[in-house]
């Protein structure tokens, strides 16, 4: 007799979801990992931070614990993003994969969390398909800086499943580890300090275990949260990144939290208009969006309360999403923002859950209903599925991310500041400032930093445009290029009128003074060859290098120069650059290097090095 293996159909099925989950995410994000970094804390967080740069190191691991001037105190992230830097190198592509990797564990840890705390397959499957697909999800899985949230979430979901064993058999171990995870995930961002509030709340539904021991059992892990609040409170004031109430008084954030409330609920419903930066309104919100959002919580908090025999789960899911989004709704005010779509990857699941479970509430014993609900349910998730992927073709690039602030939000400072920057990168520099200006019109007070930022725009304008080959140049370009750089001079002293010490602007001032000195000494040789000439040439491209550390026709030119003057050793020294730099094929195969080894002196030098 042959023994048949019967699998349970309950594992099954799970295995089926969570195919799904994990189909449906690689659908929505797998083309980020063609994306690039953006310009707003990816560089601070990653690619202009060499504790990253430089992948996992003892001194990296100790810098990462011991880091406050990063406003924020999150070592396991840090250590995250080392760990990524050493395995992928500076591909964004790498970054962007592990984050859609944490996405698929998240999705999966919240259906076991709500499978685990009610018993229920089918509503926690449905709460865990909304938290994987939903677009407000787009900007914490696309923005590679956001690892925070998805690393919390993980740790913060993990001590939540381990407190739902606790309960059914204590221990001091199990508490222990909850306690740990709930470290863990404070050590990732300090948002999920709530997470002793939010255990209090599933205590009342559905543990059904509320009580004063209850709460007396959660006093270590209130003190754990306090003592990170006062740090998370502390770091950002001595480092200038928390705004006054002067900047911010303490009304205009009330009233902001109160509106904000409204919009993560309208946007939880109806995702458009998302954007990576939401600026405050001049005066606050809209006294229509205050009105909504005070009726709104009035009426959830109420309902739930008045409601909370027979329906429980209303109070679970509405204190759950409302509970845990307090340290980020704007009362503690760290970034200039005004609300933002990463702020909610964790406490939307508490509206899921609401919904979800009321929605099943209604139409149970309803064969029809069900059906109804059902194919409405699959109408929704195909909706944001494909909301969500077209979400992520903004986030390409700083410059489609930034654009689409701009046309979704109005008066948008901080986009159009990011956008100009990016715009310069990319040699659009006309775009750029028209960008500027606009920020000078938003925002005059600030016109400072912009003013540094147009010195830059003028200064990389000349940087790309220089071309290192005397032969291409006349004395007319050297003239325009010449007046590109005395507006940088201009932006740069406006700068420094304000700001005196302001180390960017002064080593902008100096490197365009100097590059301007050397021009000037070009053209009075009227772009001759001689050795003051290529002396000057020389010097123009050390600063060009400053900025293009690996563009080939540089160091090739510079190369041609020494040889042209017959100082063959110093010609080698750079020809060996870009052997060092793995650059050699490359060049070797640039038609406009080509003429170089048509030379004598390319010749001469292609013989020294042993070429």
């Amino acid at each position: 007799m042959q023994n048949k293996i019967k699998k349970n159909p309950t594992e099954i099925r799970t295995w089926l979801l969570i195919l799904a989950m994990v189909c449906l995410v690689l659908f929505i994000y797998s083309g980020l990992t063609n994306s690039s970094f953006i310009n707003i804390d990816d560089d601070l967080y990653v690619y202009e931070n060499s504790n990253v740069i430089n992948g996992l190191s003892l001194d990296g691991v100790k810098w990462a614990f011991t880091d406050t001037k990063t406003n924020h105190w999150f070592p396991l992230t840090w250590l995250s993003l080392m760990l990524d830097a050493q395995i992928y190198g500076m591909n964004p592509g790498g970054f962007h994969f592990t984050n859609i990797l944490f996405h698929i564990i998240n999705s999966i840890l919240i259906f076991f969390l709500f499978s685990k705390l009610t018993g229920e397959f089918w509503k926690s499957a449905a709460v865990a398909l909304l938290f994987a697909v939903h677009p407000l999800h787009v900007e914490s899985v696309a923005w590679i800086t956001e690892r925070k949230d998805m690393l919390s979430s993980m740790f913060w979901a993990g001590a939540i499943i381990i407190y739902i064993d606790y309960t059914q058999k204590r221990g001091i171990w199990k508490y222990l580890m909850c306690a740990l995870f709930f470290v863990f995930s404070l050590m990732s961002k300090q948002m999920a300090v709530t997470l002793p509030f939010l255990l209090l709340i599933i205590d009342f539904w559905p543990l059904k275990r509320l009580s004063y021991r209850s709460v007396f059992e959660k006093i270590p892990l209130f003190a754990i949260a306090a003592a990170i609040s006062v740090a998370t409170f502390m770091i950002p004031k001595t480092q200038g990144a928390l705004y006054s109430m002067k900047t911010f008084p303490i009304g205009t954030r009330i009233i902001n939290a109160v509106a904000s409330y409204f919009l993560y609920v309208k946007k939880s419903i109806i995702p458009i208009d998302l954007a990576i930066f939401y600026p405050y309104r001049d005066g606050g919100p809209e006294a229509i969006l205050v009105a909504a959002g005070i009726m709104l919580i009035l009426f959830m908090t109420l309902f739930a309360i008045v409601k909370y025999k027979t329906r429980p789960y209303l109070a679970f899911g509405w204190f759950w999403f409302s509970g845990t989004l307090v340290p980020v709704i704007g009362l503690v005010q760290i970034g200039s923002q005004s609300m933002a779509d990463r702020f909610i990857y964790f406490p939307i699941t508490g509206l899921f859950a609401l919904f979800i479970w009321l929605v099943a509430d209604i139409v149970k014993d309803n064969k029809n209903a069900e059906k109804a609900a059902l194919a409405v349910f699959l109408v929704v998730i195909t909706a944001f599925t494909f909301t969500a992927k077209a979400q992520t073709q903004y986030w390409k690039n700083s410059i489609t991310v930034f654009e689409r602030a701009i046309n979704v939000t109005e008066n948008n400072f901080t986009a159009h500041k990011n956008l100009g920057v990016a715009l310069v990168r990319d040699s659009q520099f006309k775009r750029a400032f028209s960008h500027f200006q606009e920020c000078l019109r938003i925002a005059p007070e600030y016109g400072n930093d912009i003013y540094l930022n147009m010195g830059g725009a003028y200064l990389m304008n000349f940087i790309l445009d220089f071309n290192p080959d005397p032969d291409a140049l006349t004395i007319q370009l050297l003239e325009q290029q010449i007046q590109g750089l005395e507006k940088s001079i201009m932006y740069y002293k406006k700068e420094l009128s304000s700001h005196p010490g302001k180390q960017k602007a002064l080593k902008g001032l100096k490197m365009a003074t100097h590059a301007i000195i050397s021009m000037r000494k070009i053209m009075e040789y009227e772009i001759s060859d001689t050795s003051v000439t290529r002396s000057e040439f020389l010097n123009i491209l050390k600063l060009k290098a400053g900025f293009m550390p690996y563009d080939n026709k540089i160091w090739y030119y510079a190369a041609k120069l020494e040889a042209s003057s017959g100082r063959l050793d110093r010609a080698c020294n750079y020809f060996q650059k870009i052997k060092d730099k793995g650059l050699l094929t490359k060049a070797e195969n640039d038609s406009d290097l080509q003429l170089l080894f048509s030379t004598g002196e390319g010749n001469k030098l292609k013989t020294w090095c042993g070429k």
